[in-house]
């Protein structure tokens, strides 16, 4: 999602020059800087400050003082900022999908080239699932899908019994497929381990708690 142009023209008239071609003639001295608008100014200001050039060097190139380029960067800013509307979270994660499926798409190419070696085809398989699974880990943090723990409550409320034991068993499967990703595609994270391992630890405590129920039931349970 990009904000707003500062200063957008009327629509209703002409279309403004190019800000690349304004750039391309100030560069080659087929334009004088001094002759442009304001407006026209800060495109320039704006699209030369995402190419690297720092102040000095914007106001060199347009002819301007560096305090007149450090107005239209806090301009620039000010019309850059972005508005929080309940929009806003869904469009930025339909963007993150969009971003990481054309990742994805391109690093299958990769995969796919008649020319590339084991090793690369393999690298880039590997590079479009790590992907993959970045997507997920972000989304989760976004709220879009659950997390393990989520899916624990959400599978053992109302098992009882084996059926208890069995969800425990998947749940704890699950956790032993994702170390498997981790160390098939190299990834070292300490944190997402650690947090595995104590899931781990709760689940098979749940597992022995509920195979004693099996075992032993209750006064509540043989009734």
């Amino acid at each position: 999602m990009t904000p707003a142009a500062p200063n957008p023209p009327n629509e209703a008239g002409p279309d403004p020059e190019p800000v690349l071609v304004l750039i391309k003639q100030i560069k080659e001295n087929r334009l004088d800087p001094a002759l442009l608008s304001a407006e026209d100014r800060r495109r320039c200001v704006d699209v030369l400050g995402a190419e690297g050039y720092s102040v000095p060097e914007i106001a060199q190139i347009l002819k301007r003082g560096e305090r007149t380029i450090y107005r239209d960067r806090l301009e620039l800013r000010a019309a850059h900022a972005l508005v929080v509307h309940p929009q806003l979270a869904l469009q930025m994660a339909g963007d993150l999908v969009r971003q990481a499926e054309g990742s994805i798409a391109r690093l299958r190419r990769i995969a796919r080239e008649p020319a590339a070696s084991a090793m690369e085809r393999s690298m880039a398989e590997a590079a479009a699932f790590k992907v993959h699974l970045d997507l997920i880990s972000k989304l989760q943090s976004m709220g879009y899908l659950p997390r393990i723990p989520t899916n624990v409550v959400a599978q053992v409320v109302g098992a009882t019994g084996s059926e208890a034991i069995a969800t425990y068993d998947q749940l704890a499967q699950r956790l032993e497929a994702l170390d498997l990703v981790d160390r098939e595609l190299g990834v070292e994270d300490s944190e997402q381990r650690q947090r595995r391992r104590a899931l781990g630890d709760l689940l098979r405590r749940a597992r022995l708690a509920a195979e004693v129920e099996e075992a032993y039931p209750g006064p509540s349970s043989a009734n």
